[in-house]
């Protein structure tokens, strides 16, 4: 399974993050296949690789955004603003078109604000003036109180609770057609952390955790990415449930 991985961006150490997220899908075959992962920093590179090849899933863990939001200065936005030029536009909006995955991990809900579409890909939005997050805690997600068993959803299919070392994302939108595989529990109340959406033929993973290596490394939680991107790759049920 080819797998694009976008990454780069605002205020996280995504050069190396990403190099372990790569490791980590890798780390178990996948029906039997090996999950192959070109890393990109950058939208340009990410461009240039969307036209170049065609992946059968494209995972964004990144922070590019425009940066409107009045708490970023002048010098922050210099370095780091990206508006979304339209060929990445078109290039993603082609690969879900023709069927493909899409793994949105952490901060790729912020992503390509200037983009009205990209939260119709993923199922749910960051929604400026409500979403937050406190800062980095070690926490549980468990299986969402709208399943009815864990055995109901393959990627969580008996998955006990995942204690991460994480960014607690609160207050996110979540699309009417998004179904949330995990919640986590606090002193802000029972947020959502993961769901699935589905477009036409496309399949899309949202999930809020992956700050940096800690959470990346975490055991239960690599298992909880390989099945993602299994999922989100059109693999059978079946097949997804025996992802370790």
């Amino acid at each position: 399974m080819k797998n694009l991985i976008i990454t780069g961006g605002w205020a996280h150490e995504f050069s190396d993050s990403a190099e372990v997220l790569s490791k980590v899908l890798a780390a178990q075959p996948v029906n039997g296949g090996a999950v192959h992962s070109t890393v990109v920093d950058g939208i340009d590179k990410a461009i240039h690789a969307l036209q170049k090849n065609q992946f059968d899933v494209v995972t964004v863990y990144a922070c590019w955004f425009t940066m409107t939001d009045e708490r970023y200065n002048s010098e922050q936005r210099a370095q780091w603003a990206r508006t979304t030029p339209v060929e990445l536009r078109e290039e993603i909006a082609a690969h879900v078109k023709r069927g493909g995955g899409l793994l949105v991990l952490h901060t790729g809900i912020i992503c390509f604000t200037d983009w009205p579409e990209w939260p119709q890909y993923l199922g749910g939005s960051w929604n400026w003036g409500s979403s937050w997050h406190p800062a980095v805690e070690v926490f549980a997600a468990r299986w969402a109180s709208t399943l009815r068993e864990p055995q109901q959803h393959p990627i969580v299919h008996d998955l006990g609770e995942i204690v991460v070392e994480d960014e607690r994302y609160c207050e996110l939108g979540v699309g009417p057609q998004a179904q949330v595989l995990l919640e986590s529990d606090g002193p802000e109340g029972i947020q959502a952390s993961m769901w699935t959406h589905e477009q036409g033929s496309a399949r899309a993973v949202f999930s809020s955790l992956g700050h940096d290596h800690r959470s990346l490394n975490n055991l239960q939680h690599g298992r909880l990415l390989r099945r993602s991107i299994a999922w989100v790759g059109q693999h059978s049920d079946t097949v997804v449930r025996e992802v370790q």
